[in-house]
Order: C-alpha cells, then structure tokens, then sequence
C-alpha cells in the first residue's frame, strides 16, 4: 500500500526540525516505533522524563527512502496511539549534532547548544538514569 501525498507532507526538512530545538531547553529523541529498543526505552521512562518529553521533547523518526511507505504508516500509527509524536524525517537528512542512523538517541539542548549526548536503551534501564541525570542538569542551566 503506498502513502498519499499528504502522508509525505508529514515529512519535515531540516530547517523545521531544527527550529523545534533552537529555543529553550529540550531534549530530542531520535525514534522509531519499530525498533524494539525504542519500544522498551518509552516504556521504561520515568514520570520525570516522560514530564519533561510532554513540555520540552521533540522526537524524531528516522525513515529511510527505500521502505517509506511502511515506516511512515508505522510511525503514523503509533502517533494516533500515542500522546508524544514523532516528526518524520529521511534518515539521511543533515541535522545539526544530530544523527538519524541509529535509535534510540538523546540529545539535550540549551538554546540549540548541544549540551549532552546519551546513546541507545540497555536492559538495565542505565540509561534511564542518565537521561534524569541530563535532565536536571539541563534545568539547572540558565
């Protein structure tokens, strides 16, 4: 089944993404729904981070031109399930600090100054802790 045009309006250029991350604090997650260690990171999140991806996250889904049909449905999908959406990008798009080869990611901004950078979600959930680590020290700066 191919996606409409309007499906492949969903998809944002590097300008639009990098604008979400610009201003403020944010953190920004590269995600995708069917990636099992995605799946398991957004299941694990604490109130804390899942707090602070509601008022300050951007999450970015990688899609790659090959198979765009099935991972915009996917991500599609998972957007009217859930209350956090992922923008879609080309996983070949240039972002600045930001690398959309690989999920799950965390990128944690100040005013667009990458500030901390976490890779991937290991069974012991380490990661989890390190993302309230970033979090708060994200907060703390002015």
């Amino acid at each position: 089944m191919g996606c409409t045009t309007l499906q492949k309006n969903n998809i944002s250029s590097s300008d639009e993404i990098e604008a979400t991350y610009s201003q403020g604090k944010k953190i920004v997650v590269v995600s995708s729904p069917q990636c099992g260690f995605c799946q398991r990171a957004f299941n694990d999140f604490s109130s804390t981070i899942n707090d602070f991806l509601k008022s300050n996250g951007v999450i970015i889904a990688p899609i790659s031109r090959q198979y765009e049909d099935d991972e915009i449905e996917s991500v599609l999908n998972w957007n009217n399930q859930h209350s956090l959406n992922h923008l879609l990008s080309y996983n070949d798009t240039k972002l600045k600090h930001i690398n959309l080869r690989s999920t799950p990611q965390f990128y944690f901004f100040n005013n667009g100054h990458l500030v901390e950078k976490i890779v991937g979600w290991p069974r012991d959930k380490s990661n989890g802790r390190a993302i309230e680590k970033a979090i708060k020290n994200l907060n703390s700066l002015k």
